[in-house]
């Protein structure tokens, strides 16, 4: 299949502050797009391979730094491509990222100077003048740019696999994936090694024996850096 364009809309703040967006796959920035009012539409030809094949995409948006601080909810709610006919989306909207813009608060510092002053007789005498200097210390916290939920897709499933994206971190580490039955059964417990930020891992959607997991609802918990997050999935055979 031929992927020729996907729709990223925003909530929450006004999209005004935001210059740019651009479509990356595999660490390659593939087409770039501007908001018109919530959207952004992505024009491409990104090949999507036959027999469950798969294509993982990433957004990157780029703010002016004059937008409104707050929240910013981003999300895939359209998608057009053909393979000899006009093809069906499912699973739409895609809920994305959730990025904040924090204002920058300022830290003020003073020095003191001591200035020794001789006199015309052997005394000598200390003259401590205090002399403030404020200089601005602006600094902002961020957090890694990406998800702060687990991202499960497709969902719901009805393949042997499925991908999970952990939320953000910074660099490189493991990733610990479960999977529990809704009455806290575990069924499947997978570490996947040096997973860089972004990077979604595919998970056997198989119990610890080897066996197909039922249809039905189950909790994905991921464990990056001791920092455990929760998600849901659900499976349709």
């Amino acid at each position: 299949m031929t992927l020729t364009g996907l729709t990223l809309s925003e909530a929450g703040n006004s999209a005004t502050g935001i210059t740019s967006v651009s479509l990356v796959q595999n660490g390659a920035v593939v087409t770039t797009a501007d908001f018109t009012g919530s959207t952004a539409t992505f024009n491409l030809n990104g090949i999507v391979g036959p027999n469950n094949g798969t294509s993982t995409y990433q957004v990157v948006a780029t703010f002016s730094s004059s937008a409104t601080t707050g929240n910013y909810q981003f999300s895939i709610t359209a998608g057009t491509g053909t393979n000899g006919q006009a093809v069906q989306f499912g699973n739409l909207p895609v809920q994305g990222a959730i990025v904040q813009i924090v204002s920058a608060t300022a830290t003020w510092t003073s020095t003191e100077t001591a200035t020794l002053t001789p006199s015309s007789t052997p005394t000598v005498q200390a003259t401590l003048t205090p002399t403030s200097t404020a200089t601005n210390a602006f600094s902002a916290t961020s957090t890694p740019a990406g998800n702060q939920d687990v991202v499960v897709y497709p969902n719901p499933v009805t393949g042997p696999t499925v991908n999970v994206l952990s939320p953000a971190y910074s660099g490189v580490s493991n990733v610990e994936v479960e999977l529990f039955t809704t009455a806290f059964r575990r069924v499947q417990d997978e570490v996947f090694s040096d997973i860089h930020s972004g990077t979604a891992v595919k998970v056997n959607l198989t119990d610890e024996w080897g066996h197909p997991l039922a249809d039905g609802l189950y909790y994905v918990v991921v464990i990056v850096d001791g920092k455990r997050s929760i998600g849901k999935l659900l499976v349709l055979r």
